[in-house]
Order: structure tokens, then sequence, then C-alpha cells
């Protein structure tokens, strides 16, 4: 389940399908994040513990489980707490888009804001300045390990780290004010032997290595988007001043991706495989392990909601965010929201497409609106208007509304 309630507002907000879909989704969001907690959060304090590595989905990856630790418990308390946050946060909104009774809205958004509080004050470790599990029941992690000292004082976090602690970042857990307070932990992104762009590897190379932790060290296209979904929200919220991560990291870590999917770079063969593993940087190659030519991992919302730059929204507005990738020209087709046709088009002299110069927006095939650059906008289909755009963007509109119907009433 975990990530079903971010994803399924998401879909929502871009679909719709009326009050009634609304309160169903909600619903089963909020059922979700309660069973999650009442068979995970074994102490009660709204984050979910897993007692073995194979829960997080990372199997033998996820090193924090293989850090020595005496006493207390077995339990760990995980960073995918986050999910629980997102199926709460997902199931207080989709009740107020249905028009559910306040209290029922109130109880949903009271049992997340005890979650975020709870991943904010127990697995932020301010001495490492990272997100990081926890031991349970008084567990305490080793005082050392691979002959190498634990550097935290408090031995109830566990020094291990793993990409699954971006997921606080990836849910976009951490209300945007304190951002400065938690930027710090995108920074081991940059250090190559922690977690290099590629392979995506769940653990952090440096630890794994320092602590002697064993484990498969495989690596997967799941991995990506874990740690892509971090990047995003850093470029746009966490770090937007992009002192650890920048546009050109996040293109880096894309096309590595697409590399990775296409067996000695034919794109007539794709092949991605549940996970990989054994790679050999020197010859680039690795093997496919497990089912061949499937999907693990989603990459496609990149391609609309990063490069095209469209963040699927209940009302009645259009946002255009765009991350800048690199690419000189683009042409994102055929979508469907609130039961418009759109197509984004970046285009900045006109040469390629034909339809006009810079970066516009198109609904059911009519033109609505052009901006000069890549940037933040939101435009308001209603009232013919952008609301907010970033300081140093021309924005030009049609002479029509063209009108926006929200989530709830497509």
């Amino acid at each position: 389940s975990q990530y079903m309630g971010t994803a399924g507002l998401e879909a929502f907000n871009v679909h719709g399908g009326g009050a009634e879909l609304a309160e169903r989704f909600a619903h089963y969001f909020e059922w979700d994040g309660k069973g999650q907690l009442e068979h995970y959060d074994g102490d009660g304090n709204k984050l979910i513990q897993y007692t073995a590595n194979y829960m997080p989905g990372n199997d033998a990856d996820a090193i924090s489980f293989g850090y020595p630790k005496s006493g207390g418990g077995q339990g760990i308390e995980r960073p995918e707490s986050a999910y629980v946050w997102g199926s709460f946060d997902a199931a207080r909104q989709l009740y107020e888009l249905a028009g559910a009774p306040e209290d029922k809205v109130e109880e949903m958004a009271e049992t997340a804001d005890e979650i975020r509080d709870a991943v904010l004050d127990k697995l932020w470790n301010d001495e490492m300045k990272m997100f990081l599990a926890r031991t349970t029941q008084g567990a305490q992690a080793a005082t050392s390990a691979g002959g190498n000292a634990n550097p935290l004082s408090d031995r109830g976090f566990i020094p291990a780290r793993e990409s699954n602690l971006y997921d606080v970042y990836a849910q976009n857990l951490i209300p945007f004010e304190d951002a400065e307070d938690y930027k710090d932990g995108f920074r081991f992104l940059r250090y190559g032997d922690n977690f290099p762009i590629f392979p995506f590897y769940t653990a952090n190379q440096y630890d794994r290595s320092r602590y002697n932790i064993g484990g498969s060290n495989n690596f997967s296209n799941i991995n990506f988007t874990v740690q892509y979904r971090g990047v995003r929200s850093a470029l746009r919220h966490y770090d937007p001043d992009h002192e650890y991560v920048t546009p050109e990291y996040a293109a880096r870590l894309l096309d590595w991706m697409a590399w990775s999917i296409y067996p000695s770079g034919n794109v007539l063969a794709p092949n991605q495989a549940e996970y990989y593993s054994n790679w050999n940087s020197t010859t680039k190659t690795f093997n496919r392990n497990n089912p061949n030519h499937i999907m693990l991992g989603n990459m496609n919302y990149i391609f609309i909601e990063d490069m095209g730059g469209i963040q699927p929204r209940s009302d009645e507005k259009i946002e255009l965010w765009p991350i800048d990738l690199g690419y000189e020209h683009f042409m994102v087709n055929n979508l469907r929201y609130h039961g418009k046709d759109v197509t984004i088009v970046w285009d900045p002299d006109g040469s390629e497409y034909g339809l006009g110069a810079g970066y516009m927006l198109f609904l059911d095939g009519e033109k609505v609106l052009t901006a000069d650059a890549l940037g933040r906008l939101v435009f308001d289909p209603v009232a013919n208007e952008v609301v907010e755009k970033d300081a140093d963007l021309s924005v030009t509109l049609g002479d029509e509304a063209p009108g926006l119907p929200a989530a709830v009433d497509t």
C-alpha cells in the first residue's frame, strides 16, 4: 500500500471523477493509513517499525537493518512513515473535496500532523543533519561496527544510511517554510562515494563499506524513483537556491536512468528488469535479474510534470513549474487534465514546431498563454489571468477565457 494515498490523490487531481469518487478514495486511504499504524506502529508513537529488511521493498539492500544493535526490540522506526503521513494527508484533502463532515476532515488532519511531528522530532538527527532510522524499545546501536566508531552520541539512531531516508523529502512532508532546517540532508547526494548518481543503490556505499555491512548491494530503477522524487522536491521546495542539488544533477540522474533501460545503448530493445547487480564501472556492465521487460519504478511523470511543468491541482487553476533539464525544445502532447486536452510546448525561437516562440500552453487545441522563458506561473483559465509568476517571467494571454472545471467537478 504505502504510496497509494499520494498517488491516488495526484490521480484524482489530474483526472477528477466527482465527489463520490473523492470520498471513496479518501475512505481507502484513511483505512490504509490506519491499517499501517495498527500493524506496524508497535509503540503507538505514529512511526511504523519494521523488523525485517525486505519490508521496505529493498530486501538485503537496506543496510540500517544490518548495523549491529543490542538490547531492546528488534524493530526499526522507518522513514517510510512519510508514506503513511501521505495516506492521511490525501484522505484529508479528498474528504474536504467530497464535502465530508468537518470532523472527519479534522480527524485526518490531526493524524497526519501527529505523524509529521513524529518524523521530524524523532527521525531527524541534528548531529548528522540527516534523517535516520531509529532503534525501538531501548535498543542501542553499537558503538562501533567494522572497526569504525559510531559517530553519533545518541545511540538510539542508526548511523548506516540508505536512499529510503529521502522518502521524507520526496513526500513533501516537511513544511516548506522550514526548508532551511532540513536541506543539509541533501549534501550526501553530492558525495559520489555515498549515493552515486549511478548505480541507483539503496545502500549508502560509504557506510556499507565503513561498517562492513553485507547484503546484496543491488540497485534498481525503483531506487531511482525515490532518489529523483527527493531531488525534484529539493529543486522546488527544500533547496531552491541549489546549494546541494541542481537541475543539472537531476538531468544527469535522468540520463543514467534512461541509459540503464537499453542494453548496449540499443533503443530498439529496451529491457528494464526487476533489479540489477554486479556493476562494473570499467566495462559499464551489470546483470539484469528476475523478470525482464517490466516497469518497476515510474518515469513518465518526470517528462509531464518536470520537463513539461504541469503540477496536478484540485482547483480550477493550471500551475506550470518546469525544471530546466537542458532540453533545447520539447512538446508534451495529448494530456488529459480536468477533462481538457492539454499540450505544453517549449520552442525558444519557434523554429521547431511552428507554433510560435516561447513556453506555451494549449487547451483543447487553442493556445491560451505564452511565456518568454521556462518558469513558474499559475494561470486562472476562468478569469483568463495569471495570478502568480516568477518575477522575471513575461506572459502573454489569449483573448478568450478557456475555462477549466475543478477536479471534483470533472
